[in-house]
């Protein structure tokens, strides 16, 4: 047995050097060199006594603990039969193991961090992948903490979980020009149906890895700005029950024939409810006319299909923008066709008609924002500051000046009271294109 040695065995005969060392160690991994001072708690006096037998003398703080600098230690260390041994080689040999100082355990984990993200981007073919992961981890984007927080509980699963991503993204239903299911997506790619749901960290990191670069509206919900996000590389997601209220509207689907059941409720005069399901079968849409009246709310859509039952299309956002909303919308234009929309004058609905002239611009109208209209549709509904204040993130020149009406009286004008208004233009209209 060597001097070492033998000095470990004999401060491990006492369980008071075990809390020593200890406190040792925790100030070397901190301070990154010996020093500092241990504290030691709640000592009895048979531990006083084999303090005292190594180090002299010590009297406890007015606490009642004993405080050892580690200098004290190391001289008392270098006046014994152990002199030739330092702290450092006593600590690393009483815990029987390398003891890196934070500096050092930083620098081994940034080291293994890169190396295991270096294999990742070595080993991914999808090149959208290895765009994401490179940007994330340099400037630590959003999926960044989520990286993180995996990679410190399961590497190898983290790595797995990387791998279904790139694969699903090399089998992105948009590139085969197709649309799948999420939970079949999700079973053709990893054999789990439940694999990408939102609950499980694959389904967090898929939805991180899939928004980054996507414009998404301002307005849609986290679930709808899931669904976009889908959407946009042909994964459909709860389509059932995103949907648009519609009226002769029509489409043809992916097969060139015409979708039947849309045909068949224009045939009826009957309003219908456009699912994604059903939009995603869609190749095109188009409507009566070349004009397609968009409208904010319920009572009005059924307004103007009961005066035009025969040669109008309508869409009804109903105070929100769903993604179907869009989608449909998104067909149309791509189609040819323009919009004529009409909401509500409040701070919400001049956001809503903003959102959607930046979306659809040259196809995109206001329908009777003026200032007579306003005046007829205002209501005694008073606004609160925080809605005014919504005004002034409009970007669209003619909703600018529209809106310093409803910043002089401070009230909300309703589109309800324009309906004999909205059925009057489109008769003029009409009577332009002699369609009466």
């Amino acid at each position: 047995m060597n001097l070492l040695e033998e000095c470990v065995l004999y401060l491990k005969q006492y369980p008071v050097y075990e809390k020593l060392m200890e406190q040792f160690r925790k100030k070397y991994v901190s301070l990154g060199h010996i020093g500092g001072t241990a504290v030691i708690l709640s000592v009895s006096k048979e531990e006083i006594d084999q303090l005292e037998g190594f180090l002299g003398a010590i009297k406890p703080a007015s606490d009642g603990s004993f405080k050892i600098t580690a200098g004290r230690f190391e001289k008392a260390l270098k006046n014994s039969r152990f002199g030739d041994i330092s702290l450092k080689e006593l600590l690393l040999a009483f815990f029987g193991e390398d003891i890196k100082t934070k500096r050092e355990q930083q620098e081994l984990f940034q080291e293994n961090w890169s190396s295991f993200f270096e294999t990742i981007l070595s080993e991914t073919d999808c090149p959208e992948m290895r765009s994401w992961l490179e940007d994330t981890l340099e400037k630590k984007r959003n999926g960044y903490q989520l990286l993180y927080r995996k990679y410190i509980e399961d590497k190898e699963e983290l790595k797995k979980v990387l791998f279904n991503i790139s694969q699903a993204a090399n089998h992105f239903p948009v590139k085969r020009h197709t649309k799948m299911r999420l939970p079949v997506f999700a079973a053709k790619i990893t054999g789990n149906p439940h694999y990408f749901d939102e609950t499980e960290f694959a389904g967090k990191l898929w939805m991180t890895f899939l928004s980054c670069g996507t414009k998404i509206e301002d307005e849609l919900s986290a679930a709808e700005r899931n669904w976009h996000c889908l959407y946009r590389v042909g994964i459909l997601k709860d389509d059932l029950w995103n949907y648009v209220l519609t009226y002769g509207i029509c489409g043809i689907k992916e097969d060139g024939k015409p979708h039947s059941g849309l045909e068949g409720f224009r045939k009826e005069k009957e309003p219908i409810h456009m699912s994604l399901f059903m939009l995603g079968n869609l190749e095109t849409a188009y409507g009566r006319e070349k004009t397609i009246y968009v409208v904010e709310n319920p009572s009005v859509f059924s307004a103007l299909i009961d005066y035009f039952p025969e040669n109008i299309s309508v869409v009804c956002t109903n105070g929100q923008l769903h993604l179907a909303a869009f989608v449909l919308l998104d067909l149309l234009k791509e189609n040819g066709f323009e919009f004529l929309y009409a909401g509500d004058f409040d701070p919400e609905g001049l956001g809503i008609a903003d959102r959607l002239k930046e979306r659809y611009e040259e196809a995109f109208h206001l329908w009777l924002y003026e200032e007579k209209y306003y005046e007829k549709a205002v209501s005694s509904v008073k606004l609160e500051k925080n809605r005014l204040s919504q005004l002034g993130n409009l970007s669209t020149p003619q909703l600018i000046h529209f809106s310093e009406y409803i910043k002089q009286s401070q009230k909300a004008g309703y589109q309800e009271r324009l309906i004999e208004d909205y059925i009057q233009s489109i008769r003029e209209r009409k009577k332009q294109s002699h369609e009466f």
